[in-house]
């Protein structure tokens, strides 16, 4: 008994290409969201805790104490993103005044601060202008119950003064830089830990898209060889079967001149075993308009051949009438004839 090797199933696709070219397009979108997501983290992240913020004209703070709690407009809570705007002298930190002299105005400036292990550390701190003396600042907050902070600031240590903000967005970047909640005597606030989640955040994502296209293209590189390995192979099948089939005809050819064969009679044989060509659609099509063509001339000849029949036997009728009175007058004469 012999077995027959049964042909091996393609896989079926799971996606048609159009399904496939639609997952592509919403793979890259989301790719293209991640990257500008973590950017601008980074920036929010990086450029909110870069050195000589003075020399910038635009800065954002995340507000971490809740000494600007209050019920104006531009007081801030903690987690809120406030931005300043740079200020170029003092007359125009003047010109932003309330009531008073400056008296209202919101600023950022830089200090320094010490902390309750007696660190003293530069810190940015946001306060409202309460008065201005000369080239002395003298600021408050808006939940300090202190009528003004004991220490004037210059106005060199003046970062910018409020523009607007964005609530609730600082919360994140202050997650990002590794701070947490804490109970102060004003209220809630946030502490730093010294522990960073920012890289976490923004490396992670990246990490796993890099993997994720390399992936890809691995996988692309290793498709395209192997379509040219699986090309290879057809290609040398073809010529194999090619070669074969020349082997074949050659043995033919001298087995058939030991017979005593001519070359005409060889090549006649050849061309008589050879396929005959599959009728064009243009053939087809000619011959089936031929067709009706056909058909109506047989049936125009097959009418006129019945209308001359009919003529014919029409011809031929009086003939057959005529022929009853030659047999009566017959009797006729014969009466004379007696």
């Amino acid at each position: 008994m012999s077995e027959t090797a049964t042909p091996k199933k393609e896989k079926k696709k799971l996606l048609n290409d159009k399904q496939q070219k639609i997952v592509d397009i919403v793979v890259t979108a989301l790719e293209a969201v991640v990257i500008v997501v973590c950017l601008m983290v980074s920036i929010l992240v990086w450029v909110g805790v870069a050195d000589h913020p003075q020399n910038r004209k635009v800065n954002w703070f995340a507000i971490q104490s809740a000494s600007m709690v209050g019920n104006n407009p531009d007081s801030l809570n903690p987690g809120d993103l406030m931005i300043a705007k740079k200020v170029n002298s003092i007359e125009d930190l003047k010109s932003n005044e309330v009531a008073g002299e400056g008296k209202g105005t919101v600023i950022a400036y830089s200090t320094i601060v010490e902390d309750a292990a007696h660190n003293k550390g530069q810190q940015i701190v946001t306060h409202r202008v309460n008065r201005i003396v000369g080239n002395q600042i003298y600021t408050k907050g808006d939940n300090v119950k202190a009528e003004e902070d004991a220490t004037p600031i210059a106005f060199e240590d003046v970062i910018g003064a409020y523009s607007g903000k964005m609530k609730g967005i600082g919360k994140i970047i202050l997650w990002l830089q590794g701070y947490k909640k804490v109970d102060t005597n004003i209220g809630v606030g946030y502490e730093a830990t010294g522990k960073t989640t920012q890289f976490l955040i923004i490396l992670i994502p990246l990490i796993l898209l890099f993997v994720y296209n390399g992936y890809v293209v691995v996988k692309w590189i290793m498709d395209q060889r192997a379509k040219k390995i699986k090309e290879a192979a057809i290609a040398e099948a073809k010529a194999g079967a090619a070669d074969e089939e020349a082997i074949k005809r050659a043995a033919l050819v001298d087995f058939m001149k030991a017979q005593g064969m001519s070359d005409e009679d060889i090549e006649a044989y050849f061309a008589a075993q050879a396929p005959k060509a599959e009728p064009s659609l243009d053939s087809e099509a000619a011959e089936a308009e031929e067709a009706p063509a056909e058909e109506a001339e047989a049936q125009e000849g097959h009418s006129e051949g019945s209308e001359s029949e009919l003529e014919e036997s029409q011809g031929q009728q009086p003939a057959e009438d005529e022929q009853p009175a030659t047999e009566d007058e017959a009797p006729a004469e014969d009466d004379k004839a007696e």
